[in-house]
């Protein structure tokens, strides 16, 4: 989910308290920020700390003027044997083939399981920062444009996927051995720690904490809501595909998600946020002692039930952008594309943490 997204979501799971809608209309209290803030901690952890104090054991930086394939196969190669060797993970960094501030070489890492475990690069065309080939551009020769290194064991067996690094930064990646195969960690330092459920609440605790120390009240209010506007974002994020660990500190890995969407793809981000607003409005109107609109409240009971409301609000003008939007690729002469994600699928973790973290770099 985008950084709006779990923004609104944080605060609006903080005004199901009655308490904080009336701090916030009454005293003009930012607690229902907290709440929002709180929704976008996880990825500031992530992407503002935690990748900067990451290090990589293979920094594998090709030379965009003098490319070849066999090079970039066999440095790969080696670093996964060091893990086989070792017996202990191994991360890596591989970098983009940049040729000028608005143009990439774009290369593919393929993870060869038959007849022979290997790993495959081929060198392709020249692209914009919009992926999209640049005519005329001098290919790469032949000879050097494919090429394969042998490695001891093959990656991820079950989740095989090509690797298309372009415009990006190129993929940070962990091989750790298991068994007859090294299982393959997309981004090491996102998703794990930060993402945790019980991080959430031991965040909780130390605002609550904070509360008591610098006089805020009720104190309580206040950690309840951080931590649940930090658990609200790990959730949303257990919907798309790369997951998280979502009990850290204790022992495992991050913990695939539904794979029902990735995190840049515009409707579901749409559909959270429409929902989020639909939800702060009517908490705001019913815990309020003036409420802004005629709905259900604690001074007109009689007023909307939150089912009419709900269905006004939210359930027909969705419905009716799906119908919309079906109606437009049907003129189009496209067919929508409704499937659900393989949450094995590792091309799609890629890409749902490429949204991600584009999303966070303005990229």
């Amino acid at each position: 989910m985008k950084g709006l997204t779990h923004f609104i979501s944080g605060a609006a799971a903080a005004t199901f308290f009655p308490e904080a809608v009336q701090m916030a209309v009454q005293d003009k209290s930012f607690i229902l920020v907290l709440g929002g803030a709180a929704g976008i901690l996880p990825d500031t952890l992530d992407f503002k700390f935690a990748r900067f104090f990451h290090d990589f054991d293979v920094d594998i930086a090709p030379d965009p003027l003098n490319p070849n394939a066999q090079q970039i196969a066999d440095e790969i190669a080696a670093g996964l044997e060091v893990a086989v060797r070792e017996q202990r993970p191994v991360t890596m960094k591989i970098h983009t083939m940049k040729l000028s501030a608005n143009m990439f070489r774009r290369y593919t890492v393929r993870w060869i399981h038959e007849p022979k475990p290997a790993i495959e690069v081929e060198l392709g065309p020249a692209v914009t920062m919009g992926r999209d080939p640049v005519p005329g551009f001098e290919p790469v020769p032949t000879e050097i444009a494919l090429a394969r290194a042998p490695i001891s064991l093959p990656v991820t067996q079950d989740m095989q996927q090509d690797q298309v690094i372009d415009t990006f930064g190129g993929p940070d990646m962990s091989f750790t051995p298991k068994g007859d195969q090294l299982w393959m960690d997309f981004i090491p330092w996102h998703r794990h720690w930060s993402h945790s459920l019980v991080l959430g609440g031991i965040i909780g605790i130390l605002v609550y904490v904070f509360a008591l120390l610098v006089g805020l009240e009720p104190a309580w209010l206040y950690g309840t809501i951080a931590a649940l506007g930090f658990n609200v974002h790990v959730l949303e994020d257990q919907l798309g595909v790369m997951g998280s660990n979502l009990w850290w500190p204790l022992p495992g890995q991050r913990i695939r998600g539904m794979g029902w969407m990735h995190s840049g793809d515009a409707f579901p981000n749409f559909f959270f946020v429409w929902l989020s607003a639909v939800l702060i409005l009517w908490n705001m109107n019913r815990f309020s002692l003036t409420p802004p609109l005629p709905l259900w409240s604690f001074d007109n009971p009689a007023g909307w039930s939150f089912e009419i409301y709900f269905l006004y609000a939210f359930v027909l003008p969705i419905t009716a952008i799906i119908a919309l939007g079906a109606l437009f690729r049907r003129f189009a002469e496209k067919e929508p594309e409704v499937t659900l994600i393989d949450p094995r699928d590792r091309e799609a973790q890629f890409k749902d943490m490429k949204d991600e973290a584009e999303g966070e770099f303005g990229g």
